[in-house]
């Protein structure tokens, strides 16, 4: 609506696209985690409520966890011990992974492109009217702080030093089926948690896609105006199916590409962030014309991703694993675990390890600088290219005021009338969404508040 732009419209839309193609692969990966550590036996109870189970296996989890430590307090005071807790660290390097700024501006952009701008939260949020509620705040920082209770339960004897598991996001699901196993059900509950998030998430986004598709590439085709049995319900199912199919196939990928926190902002920022970008400019900046949006948008999605592929290519941004103790683990745990590794493996069952070298540091390591900036930034990156080269491309070509601004948008912000100029609009070769609208310039000051003239 804000720019006019056809072409610009299904760039946007391929953006959201690919982004939610590659979080279906992710989503559908996750309980792939639970599953290769002992819980497939489980599966049956996943044909439960969703949500309500996934809120429900959470929670019991860390309940549990935390009563056979000692409580909250105990949880808190091991993480710290061991170094999990860093808050105040204002490390202004942007190639520094995780500090106070850093986390800062992921929420920040976090916020904005999730809430702002995503079609599956938008149907999520206008349906819901409690999800901002004090109560569900709590509920949802539960999610962050089971990290801080698996550490705790391994501050002893991780499983990660002594291999009994490959991968650090598979922890939470080693907790559960190594802890709490002599409980009844509570593997099948944890599973049943984690496919409640994902089965809810995978249906909205493949809902978002299928939508996506239709309404911005295929309800204007002619062959399908021309067949009118072909019902936008049918071909929407069908796209949602293929969304499934595709996520099953990324899920495979996504095993290899990291952690998946990080995978995810990184793909979040890297597609998403110059959407996000275009939205704060055409809300935030009235100068910016059609061809700077267009060409601010391209040059910024560009640019992320060949960060983002860079970054995936040199396996950028890791630092050094903080301490991990096997001083507790049992004798003959630590024995198998030194018959496994090779002889070129040392002392990856060291008691101590010593927190220099912990933070990373920007070296010459035979790529550019820039792949090692830290994943937090991408998305706000994104952001900053689309709102300064819009800036530029408007100025060096159309400058000027806002003069074709949607009339309920410059209404609505500015509680102003306006100007009404009636244009025809050729609806073969219009957009859908342009067939009715009515084009706008603000009023000069000589005209009536209340008054508005049709030219």
């Amino acid at each position: 609506m804000r720019f006019g732009s056809e072409g610009l419209t299904k760039l946007c839309s391929i953006s959201q696209m690919v982004k939610m193609g590659l979080y279906l692969g992710i989503c559908l990966y996750t309980p792939s985690l639970a599953l290769s550590t002992g819980g497939a036996k489980a599966v049956v109870y996943t044909d439960v409520v969703q949500t309500l189970i996934m809120f429900i296996g959470i929670l019991v989890v860390v309940i549990v966890v935390c009563i056979e430590l000692g409580g909250v307090g105990a949880v808190f005071d091991i993480a710290e011990n061991g170094g999990r807790i860093e808050i105040f660290n204002f490390d202004m390097s942007p190639f520094a992974r995780h500090t106070f700024i850093s986390v800062q501006v992921l929420g920040l952009y976090f916020i904005t492109s999730v809430v702002g701008i995503s079609q599956p939260q938008f149907q999520r949020l206008n349906s819901y009217v409690l999800c901002f509620s004090l109560d569900f705040v709590i509920l949802w920082s539960l999610f962050y702080f089971t990290g801080l209770v698996a550490y705790a339960a391994y501050a002893d004897c991780d499983p990660l030093a002594t291999k009994q598991i490959e991968k650090a996001d598979q922890i939470v699901p080693f907790l559960v089926a190594d802890k709490l196993k002599h409980l009844p059900g509570m593997a099948g509950l944890f599973v049943a948690a984690v496919y409640g998030g994902v089965l809810s998430t995978v249906s909205s986004q493949a809902n978002a896609f299928a939508a996506l598709i239709w309404e911005d590439f295929l309800c204007n085709w002619i062959w399908f105006r021309k067949n009118i049995g072909i019902s936008a319900t049918n071909v929407t199912r069908l796209l949602s199916a293929f969304a499934g199919l595709m996520g099953v196939g990324l899920a495979f990928i996504v095993a290899r590409l990291g952690t998946i926190f990080q995978v995810t902002y990184s793909v979040s920022g890297a597609l998403i962030g110059p959407l996000d970008g275009l939205f704060i400019t055409a809300i935030s900046a009235p100068w910016v014309n059609k061809k700077g949006a267009f060409v601010g948008f391209v040059t910024s999605f560009l640019f992320n991703v060949w960060l983002l592929i860079g970054q995936m290519v040199y396996e950028t941004g890791k630092t050094a694993n903080l301490p991990l103790s096997t001083s507790g683990c049992p004798e003959e745990l630590l024995n198998l675990t030194l018959q496994s590794n090779n002889m070129n493996d040392t002392l990856i069952l060291e008691v101590t390890t010593t927190y220099e070298n912990l933070n990373f540091e920007a070296k010459d390591k035979g790529h550019l600088l820039m792949y090692d900036i830290s994943y937090c930034y991408i998305g706000t990156i994104g952001i900053l290219i689309v709102f300064i080269v819009s800036t530029l491309v408007s100025i060096l070509t159309v400058y000027g005021p806002s003069l074709y601004v949607y009339k309920k948008l410059w209404e609505v912000f500015s509680n102003k009338k306006t100007v009404t100029i009636s244009t025809e609009v050729d609806v073969k070769s219009s957009n859908n969404y342009m067939d009715c609208v009515t084009y706008t310039h603000a009023p000069s000051e000589s005209i009536e508040e209340n008054e508005e003239k049709t030219l």
